[in-house]
């Protein structure tokens, strides 16, 4: 087993020990990926996002106790949640086959509606075709993070159209400047691959916090992709059923609360790409 993932399950062991005192829920452990301005580790090395920040008030709220723990590597958070402890990963997208494995929460946050980023050189290129469809099924090569979901319409256009697609690790955290954006964005910009679908508030961090890469870089969107996809804690299947009880109901309570706007005001983003 590699060091990192024998670290992560002994950190969950511990925490899941310190709270597991009668007539208490045990503490739930929260597993973020680097993704700003969804969840990222801040100057202070702390958790810091828009679904930290909503986990925190969320479990304040319900008065559970969290523990927040950065893992890099979709696959292995996978394997992680399929231990009998009381952990979630932060954002999933909702699948049929994840449901089949994992318990899903209520509901956190509505992504925007996915834009195609591109190097400014193609752009024109890519706004050539009338859709998604014709564009995943063209010879350009897509960026995908590896064991990602991206929503059924993409997820299954990708596995009919069989694109030419460069996989890259899920998650990965720069080695400096922990806020400034994902490395996908960069492998763009280096001719790795042509285009990645991208959520807008992604882009829009990118842009403001990496100048070098926002003069190369553009956004582009396309008449037939979905609605944003709704993101949610993706629990283990061990999860105390009374701790996801009360987080549900809390989890509702914020949504519909001021609270919920501030946070969102807090990362705002705003439309960022060129319809197509």
């Amino acid at each position: 087993m590699r060091v990192r993932e024998l670290g992560l399950i002994l950190a969950i062991t511990t925490c899941e020990l310190c709270a597991a005192q009668p007539n208490q829920l045990p503490m739930l452990n929260l597993i973020y990926l680097h993704r700003p301005p969804l969840s990222f580790t801040n100057e202070e090395q702390q958790a810091s996002g828009i679904l930290p920040d909503m986990m925190i008030k969320a479990a304040s709220q319900a008065n559970i106790k969290i523990n927040f723990i950065f893992d890099g590597h979709w696959v292995s958070i996978l394997s992680i949640l399929k231990r009998p402890a009381s952990t979630c990963v932060i954002g999933a997208y909702y699948t049929e086959e994840r449901a089949e494995h994992y318990r899903y929460s209520q509901p956190l946050f509505q992504e925007s509606t996915y834009v195609v980023v591109t190097r400014n050189e193609l752009a024109s290129e890519l706004t050539a075709f009338s859709s998604v469809k014709d564009l995943i099924g063209s010879s350009y090569t897509m960026g995908m993070q590896q064991a990602y979901s991206y929503g059924p319409y993409i997820d299954e256009l990708v596995q009919h159209l069989q694109p030419k697609i460069v996989s890259v690790k899920s998650g990965n955290q720069p080695d400096t400047d922990n806020e400034s954006g994902r490395h996908i964005f960069d492998l763009i910009a280096r001719k790795r691959m042509d285009y990645y679908f991208s959520g807008q508030a992604e882009y829009k961090w990118m842009r403001n916090h990496r100048q070098d890469l926002a003069s190369s870089l553009t956004a582009l969107k396309f008449n037939d992709l979905d609605e944003g996809q709704m993101r949610y804690l993706m629990c283990s299947t061990g999860i105390h059923p009374e701790l996801l009880s009360q987080l549900n109901q809390s989890i509702d309570q914020l949504r519909a609360s001021d609270a919920y706007q501030q946070i969102l005001h807090k990362y705002a983003s705003q439309d960022v790409a060129s319809s197509h």
